[in-house]
């Protein structure tokens, strides 16, 4: 089993039993458009210089889109919004979108966090910042999967929307492959002209060929009308970490093509090879990393915590080593009473099964 992380919301301490849950990973990140700690014509603070970020008290899960779980897709929505002083979000836009569903999931989620706010001088300031959210399965090398889904973009027309597609079921030869297709979704929403711009050697080519021409979309809308389109789709087939290696790289410069590092030492010069280990991280499904789940020991009600009446929701993040031990805990939120009793024991067991 490669690293993993998931978030765990471990302990609701009631009187009754214990509450378990996951959901995936977040990485949050900032962007500045303006000077950090400046005030935005949208009334936000940017962070910095004096303005602290905001960080989460509440969140919900945010499951995976059926229709992505259906095309096996993982993907990653880039999302901007403020956080107003209150805590609540104001203004959330899809920076980098992931299609299949997952940007409207993501949306969906985020308007239901809530946020200790961002402050200037130790008062509570609307605050504007960018972050990723990662949608995954499951790795499943043998299987192929569908990779980044991009339109032509058309300040005029609004892009098409995939309503329902399937994908080739059935295990391959391993190895890393990818498959680029450009096509057509006609004024109607179905797809035509399919033509394989990379990986025409495939011999997975007719399969991926079908199941792209049984996708439906909502077709593209411009100011009089549906309208035609020109999209691209890649699939991919093989490692977790290559599947978001070409995704990024699709994503960033729309080739699937890894740049590699080019030597800086003269032809003849004496060189010295170094070997650098990079852990795979993978972002569990919260489906999947219930399935994985060996202990359900629940944590032992704090005595103080008891008599005080003390009961609420204690999030972590926990990260799995290949063996399936806890390798790191971190804790997100909670009543700081019952924080100590569900960080000792999951810093403690095994929890987990490999992958």
């Amino acid at each position: 089993m490669a690293n993993c992380a998931t978030l765990i919301n471990v302990m609701k301490l009631t009187k009754g039993l214990p509450f378990f849950a996951f959901a995936p990973l977040i990485f949050a990140q900032t962007s500045p458009p303006v000077a950090p700690g400046s005030l935005r014509p949208d009334g936000a603070y940017q962070v910095g210089n004096g303005v602290s970020p905001p960080s989460v008290m509440f969140r919900t899960t945010c499951e995976i889109p059926d229709l992505a779980r259906k095309v096996r897709a993982q993907g990653e929505v880039t999302l901007s919004l403020i956080v107003k002083s209150d805590g609540s979000v104001r203004d959330i836009e899809v920076v980098k979108p992931a299609g299949y569903g997952m940007d409207e999931r993501a949306t969906e989620c985020i308007r239901k966090w809530r946020f200790k706010p961002g402050a200037k001088g130790g008062s509570p300031v609307d605050v504007t910042f960018r972050f990723a959210y990662s949608f995954g399965l499951q790795p499943q090398p043998r299987i192929w999967g569908a990779g980044p889904l991009t339109f032509a973009p058309d300040s005029s027309v609004t892009p098409p929307m995939l309503k329902s597609g399937t994908m080739p079921t059935a295990e391959r030869e391993p190895g890393d492959e990818t498959v680029l297709f450009e096509f057509s979704v006609g004024s109607a929403g179905e797809v035509s002209n399919i033509q394989a711009l990379e990986g025409k050697e495939s011999k997975s080519l007719s399969q991926l060929v079908k199941s792209l021409s049984s996708w439906k979309f909502s077709p593209a809308s411009s100011g009089t009308g549906p309208a035609a389109a020109t999209g691209k789709v890649l699939f991919i087939k093989g490692e977790d970490y290559f599947r978001y290696q070409v995704s990024k790289a699709f994503r960033d410069s729309g080739s699937v093509h890894l740049v590699e590092a080019k030597p800086v030492d003269p032809p003849n010069a004496p060189r010295t090879i170094v070997t650098i280990k990079v852990p795979i991280r993978i972002d569990l499904d919260p489906g999947e990393a219930a399935k994985h789940l060996i202990d359900r020991v629940p944590p032992e009600y704090p005595v103080e915590a008891r008599a005080a009446h003390v009961q609420g929701t204690v999030s972590l993040l926990v990260s799995i080593g290949k063996d399936g031990n806890v390798t790191g805990v971190k804790e997100i939120s909670g009543p700081p009473e019952l924080i100590p009793a569900v960080t000792t024991l999951y810093g403690n067991l095994r929890h987990f099964s490999t992958i």
